[in-house]
This record gives structure tokens, C-alpha cells and sequence, in this order.
């Protein structure tokens, strides 16, 4: 679908694509996020430390009486709604692809230094509204929408 992002992307036309779907930067921040093929190798050792090859994943490791494993990475531990990617942006240690672009366009970068504040509750506050924004994304309507029953296929 041309309208979604690519995974390859680069944030002008991340920016761009949304943008046509009523989505502004901070919207976006809020909701990017793609692997990440540029991390320095010194953090890639760090990531092979912590995480070794032995099909170990977050969900495994969040499993785990010692979760230290998952802190240092760039995703939220736990179950409350966290700044936590934000504030490891700031430190330079984002796992995604769209981590470093982030940090480059004055405009992301701007907002990932307002969600990074310690409360959180920028973040919170729009990643809710751009949330409320995405789940009426392509929404069908009266004739055109459709009530499943069953959700499977």
C-alpha cells in the first residue's frame, strides 16, 4: 500500500506519507518505529551480550525473574505506557531504523526531546491522540463497512 510507510523509508517521506493521512511530526514520532540497519557496532556487541543468539526475545526475556537483560534496549519494559524509547534516543541507543532520522530532522528531533521529559506525559498525551487518530484510519462506514461475527478469515 503506497500510502504506508516502507520499512526502508527515510523520514522526509515517512513524514510525507502520514502527513496525506492527516498526521503531523509529533503524531508520527509517536508511532514510528523500524528495524535499524546502521547501529554502530560497538552497540551491536553490547546487543549480543545482553541478548545472545539462543531465539532469546523481549517477550522471553520479559518472562525472566531478571529482566536487566531488556533495559538497556530501546523498547518500553513492562506494562505501563513509558517514555523509555524516547529518553534512549536521547542517549543515542535506538534500535530502529528510524531512530537516527529521528535525531536528524529538527522537527522529530524536537518532539523526541519533549517526550524523553521525565513525566512522560507529553508522550502520553499525544501518543492517545495520534492512537485515536489511527484507529479511525480507513475506517468503513453504513453501507460501505461491514460487522464480523467471527474475526477469523
Amino acid at each position: 500500500m503506497a500510502e504506508i510507510p516502507r520499512p526502508n523509508g527515510n523520514i522526509i517521506e515517512t513524514l510525507r506519507l502520514l502527513s496525506l493521512r492527516g498526521f503531523d511530526e509529533w503524531e508520527t514520532v509517536a508511532l514510528l518505529g523500524l528495524p535499524d540497519p546502521t547501529i554502530p557496532p560497538d552497540f551491536v556487541e553490547e546487543l549480543r551480550r545482553k541478548c545472545p543468539d539462543d531465539n532469546n526475545t523481549i517477550s522471553n526475556m520479559l518472562n525472566d525473574e531478571d529482566t536487566d537483560t531488556a533495559r538497556g534496549l530501546s523498547v518500553s519494559i513492562g506494562t505501563s505506557l513509558d517514555n523509555h524509547y524516547y529518553k534512549t534516543l536521547m542517549r543515542g541507543r535506538g534500535l530502529l531504523f528510524a531512530d537516527q532520522q529521528l535525531m536528524a530532522n529538527e522537527k522529530t528531533a524536537a518532539a523526541v526531546t519533549d517526550y524523553a521529559i521525565v513525566d512522560g506525559i507529553i508522550f502520553r498525551t499525544e501518543f492517545a491522540h495520534a492512537m485515536a487518530k489511527l484507529s479511525n484510519f480507513g475506517v468503513l462506514t453504513g453501507s460501505e463497512g461491514e460487522v464480523r461475527h467471527s474475526c477469523s478469515p
